[in-house]
């Protein structure tokens, strides 16, 4: 039923899908957790996958696309592997090495070393760490380097050290073969964390375009827009668009869970905002707001 909708939604807008299949099995036995399942690690195939194709852009499926998509597919790779955006959670394998003004972010991040294990891989830890949810790939290079292989083997040799599942692998295996878009093209939950660009782990005027103006949007971690009682910036936005679509009007119902755990989990998740990030944790409800106050800290 699904993939029916999927495929008028695209008929009519006069775009060609074609469904490949995958058998999920031989991807068995690697890690999985929260809201994360085998389909995580497709991406790696997709040098086996699109054995015809020299390059591809894939997206993830929490995103919004704000912004001409081509102006990616144009870029120039170079010797690059691939190109992505820095991971405004987790931007290096160790922040406390890796940023300049970690005294003022450090308390914003997800985590401070996502790559735990860096040292015993030969890292320094300066090195940049990417979210897997927007790559532009070199087909080409993904099989010359057998990138699925490589990556499949480190989930399996390091498993216990394994953070974020397949982002682990690619980041540790593609480690200076990739190239660095700019994080507006990328933008992740977390971004909202932090309270202003000079507490933010990207330069100052990538940080205000990213919040101004993102050119994707993404909805990471296990709370989703779509999920009942979610707050997010660009809630309504994802809205209007799953309107245009044969999904028009779903909205999310309260959860089958009691009330009141319901109501306490919300309480104790505004508190966290605000604690966390004072007044930024407004804007994240109204984007009007989140807008007003970047100009305003522009022009001091």
């Amino acid at each position: 039923m699904n993939r029916e909708r999927i495929d008028s939604t695209c008929a009519a807008a006069g775009i060609a899908i074609e469904w490949r299949p995958f058998d999920a099995d031989r991807l068995g036995g690697l890690p999985i957790s929260h809201h994360i399942s085998r389909t995580a690690y497709f991406r790696l195939m997709l040098g086996e996958l699109l054995a015809e194709r020299q390059r591809v852009l894939y997206l993830d499926s929490d995103l919004l696309i704000r912004r001409d998509l081509s102006r990616l597919w144009d870029l120039p790779l170079d010797d690059a592997w691939c190109a992505a955006a820095v991971d405004v959670g987790c931007p290096a394998f160790d922040a406390r090495l890796a940023l300049p003004n970690f005294r003022r972010c450090g308390p914003y991040l997800s985590v401070f070393s996502p790559i735990r294990n860096y040292r015993r891989l030969g890292f320094t830890g300066r090195e940049p760490y990417f979210n897997s949810g927007l790559l532009l790939i070199d087909l080409d290079a993904w099989r010359r380097e057998r990138i699925a292989q490589r990556t499949i083997e480190c989930l399996e040799t390091h498993r216990r050290f394994v953070w974020c599942w397949d982002q682990y692998a690619l980041n540790v295996v593609l480690a200076g073969h990739w190239k660095r878009l700019e994080p507006r093209w990328n933008v992740g939950t977390h971004l909202y964390e932090y309270p202003s660009a000079e507490a933010a782990p990207i330069p100052a005027d990538e940080y205000r375009r990213a919040v101004v103006d993102p050119a994707v949007v993404h909805f990471t971690t296990n709370r989703k827009p779509w999920h009942f009682g979610v707050p997010h910036p660009y809630r309504d936005d994802f809205y209007a668009q799953l309107d245009l679509t044969p999904w028009a009007n779903w909205r999310p119902e309260l959860p089958p869970e009691p009330l009141k755990r319901w109501v306490v989990d919300r309480t104790a998740e505004l508190r966290r905002l605000a604690t966390v990030s004072g007044r930024h944790a407004l804007l994240r409800t109204f984007p009007e707001r989140r807008e007003a106050s970047v100009s305003r800290r522009r022009s001091r």
